[in-house]
């Protein structure tokens, strides 16, 4: 039974390995807005297109017909030598994910926003987060999507979506069409949430799920097999430059829960990350952080991006 484990965290293993290699080499020759169909008839009989515990059964174990598009944008797992327990559940991977700085354009001047996107891609960042907000499930209205189209010719670094609607299933379409790679949906305002992060991925997109500072960590339990991101608000969401709020034992919980499934998720930050609160979100397991307000005091962007990615890099040795 222990041979018959290794072998299998073994090949398990191998796979994962060709599949963040592949991934990588996609998102680096493919456009922004034209996703990659991943290949994975070579990888093993039955494919291996996501991640998740080992198991015949499980979603992670999939035919090549059942390989989705990988977008450009969001993290590269690199996988490192774990542990072998029992064939049917088989933690193989510890996961180490590249430090992103997300800005929000919230504070950017509207006016001007064609400029401060390409002025936050010279920058360095990694993403553009888009704060969608319909004025129901926040009491605030900001960008539609043909804001985001408008914009999406002219920086080359993905966007992702951060939708604070009622009607999620309704707007995912429109982002992702607009030129999103990343579309987030709340779980306080999803009724399925399983089957509207499905939808996203359907859709060619990566997924997202947000959770308020209210929710638990376990709410994402039993959709991590459908999501390729985890958003942790550390503000009630609705409103730019609100006061951080410490949440750094739930992003470990969620960090624990997707390492000892093996899956391959991002954890991103929301809400008042600054060079004061980079740092502990970063230990705690984050290696994505939305920075708006903070990010814009800086009259050197370029400064401002380096210094917070530096100091969450720094946290995470």
């Amino acid at each position: 039974m222990e041979k018959v484990a290794a072998a299998a965290a073994f090949e398990l293993m191998c796979a994962r390995y060709r599949y963040a290699i592949r991934r990588r080499l996609l998102n680096r020759d493919h456009p922004t807005t034209r996703p990659a169909l991943v290949d994975t008839g070579d990888l093993r009989d039955n494919g291996f297109a996501r991640q998740g515990p080992f198991d015949e059964n499980h979603p992670a174990v999939l035919g090549p017909s059942d390989a989705r598009p990988i977008p450009r944008g969001g993290g590269h797992a690199q996988f490192h030598e774990g542990t072998v327990s029992a064939p049917a559940a088989i933690r193989v991977a510890f996961v180490t994910r590249p430090v992103e700085i997300a800005p929000s354009v919230l504070p950017a001047d509207f006016a001007r926003l064609g400029e401060e996107c390409m002025a936050l891609e010279s920058a360095g960042a990694d993403r553009i987060h888009w704060d969608v907000m319909d004025g129901v499930f926040v009491p605030n209205i900001t960008m539609g999507p043909d804001i985001v189209a408008a914009l999406r010719s002219h920086v080359e670094i993905p966007f992702e979506a951060h939708l604070m609607v009622v009607k999620p299933d309704e707007f995912a379409p429109l982002y992702v069409n607009a030129g999103c790679s990343t579309v987030m949906v709340h779980a306080e305002a999803c009724i399925h949430l399983h089957r509207s992060l499905a939808n996203i991925r359907a859709l060619g997109a990566r997924s997202g799920v947000v959770l308020n500072p209210h929710t638990p960590a376990n709410t994402v339990a039993h959709v991590l097999d459908q999501t390729d991101q985890i958003l942790v608000m550390t503000v009630n969401p609705g409103f730019g430059g609100q006061s951080y709020i410490p949440l750094t034992d739930k992003i470990a919980e969620l960090k624990a829960m997707v390492d000892s499934g093996g899956h391959d998720i991002d954890i991103e930050i929301d809400g008042g990350v600054s060079a004061s609160t980079i740092g502990e979100v970063a230990a705690a397991g984050a290696n994505v952080f939305v920075s708006g307000s903070a990010l814009f005091k800086y009259d050197d962007r370029a400064a401002g991006v380096a210094e917070l990615k530096g100091l969450a890099e720094a946290a995470r040795r």
